[in-house]
This record gives structure tokens, C-alpha cells and sequence, in this order.
């Protein structure tokens, strides 16, 4: 089953089959637009379709707001299932029986691994092997804690597009969790603030929903901690290829994964939205 991340309802009308994906909306990212999205949307999914919502690591100040938005949806009998990037989240669904029975995945924002950064092998180049090895795998490849997760009524992973994901797959799927790979994207880095904001000279929730545009990013310069000063460096763009989403960094795949061969039980189709976007 593939399914397909949409930031605006002309999206829907590009597909000639509804029925052949599973529609993702929501933020990795930014809770503002999970808001945003969620309710320009809510029309068409009370009329079509099955839904995964996106949910973003949460300020605790929106945790009952973004809570009611789900109520809402499940009072409405609506088809959809859950990707939650926020541990708190997770524990509060725990008194609320209904919701934990929406097959739900951590997302990218948790599900992590040291190797995603581009820089992995020279920071790791020292290291001997087991050691660099070790640093390949996702942080829950971790029996205790699967456990637990599964204890909570995690279901699932959602994990980047990334060398390793053969190995790692096996072994997810023996310990009874689903595995949903983001094709061709890889999670890089998640800021604290929103840069959209800090890049347009806005203040956070002003910045209308401006992270729905890509922002393509080039690295030219580098931080000299001896120095103490940005030293110009020639960069291989293709091969890094940076692109900001909300307030995450990601870099286009190219693991040449043999995606048939692969025991995942969903692929996620990470689309950008429409437009070449801006680049700095």
C-alpha cells in the first residue's frame, strides 16, 4: 500500500484512485499546520478515502486542542490512523482507549539514527567496526524498549529512506512491528524554533503557513571552531541535496534500495508540494 502526503485539496484531484492509497496530512513538524491542515480537510474526509493524521511534536498549550481535533474525527466515524512524533502525546492517549486502537506509528521525529546525518562516515571513521555498525541501526532496535512501545500500543515505525533498511526490517518485523519507509527522503535534523518564521523575520503562528513550501539549501560555508570564523568549501550539492519542510531539514535518498525484495509494510510517496519552492 503506498501512501501519499498531501498539503492541499487540489492534490486529491491529480489521483484516479482513491482507493489505492492510504492519505497522509498533518506535520512532522509544526503543530500550527497540523491545525491548519486538519481542518481545511475535514470536509473531504467525512466523504472519502482512508486517512493517517501527521502529529508533530506538541507545546503543551495545544496537547487538548490537537486532542479534540482526533475526538472530533472519531465521533464522525472517519477512517484514520495514527503517526505521533511526540512521546508526551503518546502517554496522554493512554486514557483513551478508542484512540489507541488506530494503528499507530512514531514518526520520523523519534525514530532516528546516526547515520541519517551526511557527515556519519567521517565522524565515525575512527571507530572500529562494530562500532560503526551499531551506529547504523534506528534507536529502537532495542528489545526492552519495543516492548514498552508495544506496551503503550505502538504498532509501527516510520523510518527514512536509508542503506540499512534491508538488515533492519527482519528484525522489526519478527519483533511484531510494521515498518513504513519514506521513499527517496531522509530526515536530517529538527529545529527547536520554526526557521520559516526566523527566515521571513516573523513571529511563530504569523508566518501563514509558509511551511508548506520547500526550501531548497546549499551548504557554502562551514564554522572554523579554531578560528572562530565561516570558512568558504566546496560542496558536492548533488550529493547532499537539502531541502527544508516545516521546521525539519531532510536530504533527498539514494540508497538504490531493491524496494521489491524489501519486507516493509508501507511505503510513504514524499511528494513535495506544488511549486520549485525557494532556495538559499
Amino acid at each position: 500500500m503506498i501512501e501519499l502526503n498531501i498539503y492541499e485539496p487540489r492534490q486529491l484531484a491529480s489521483l484516479k484512485d482513491l482507493s489505492s492509497y492510504t492519505l497522509r496530512i498533518g506535520s512532522e513538524g509544526c503543530v500550527i499546520n497540523f491545525l491548519y491542515l486538519v481542518d481545511i480537510f475535514f470536509p473531504m474526509m467525512q466523504k472519502m478515502g482512508r486517512w493517517r493524521l501527521i502529529i508533530p511534536k506538541l507545546p503543551e498549550k495545544y496537547l487538548n486542542i490537537v486532542a479534540q481535533r482526533i475526538i472530533s474525527l472519531a465521533e464522525y466515524k472517519i477512517p484514520f490512523e495514527l503517526t505521533i512524533n511526540d512521546y508526551g502525546f503518546l502517554y496522554f492517549l493512554q486514557n483513551r482507549k478508542n484512540l489507541l486502537q488506530k494503528n499507530i506509528r512514531l514518526g520520523r521525529g523519534l525514530v532516528r539514527s546516526f547515520s541519517f546525518a551526511p557527515w556519519a562516515d567521517y565522524l565515525l571513521r575512527d571507530e572500529c567496526k562494530k562500532v560503526q555498525t551499531a551506529f547504523t541501526y534506528i534507536n529502537m532496535k532495542d528489545q526492552v524498549k519495543l516492548d514498552y512501545l508495544k506496551s503503550l500500543g505502538v504498532k509501527g515505525f516510520e523510518v527514512s529512506d536509508y542503506f540499512a533498511l534491508p538488515a533492519m526490517a527482519g528484525f522489526f518485523e519478527q519483533a511484531g512491528f510494521q515498518l513504513a519507509v519514506h521513499q527517496n527522503s531522509i530526515f536530517v535534523s529538527v529545529g527547536r524554533q520554526c526557521a520559516y518564521a526566523r527566515h521571513y523575520q516573523l513571529l511563530p503562528g504569523q508566518c501563514g503557513y509558509l511551511c508548506n513550501k520547500v526550501i531548497h539549501l546549499q551548504m557554502h560555508k562551514r564554522w572554523n571552531h579554531r578560528t572562530a570564523l565561516y570558512e568558504t568549501i566546496l560542496v558536492d550539492q548533488e550529493k547532499y541535496n537539502f531541502y527544508a519542510l516545516e521546521n525539519f531539514i531532510f536530504r533527498r535518498g539514494n540508497s538504490k534500495i531493491n524496494w521489491d525484495n524489501l519486507n516493509v509494510s508501507q511505503i510513504v510517496d514524499d511528494r513535495l508540494p506544488s511549486g520549485n519552492g525557494e532556495s538559499i
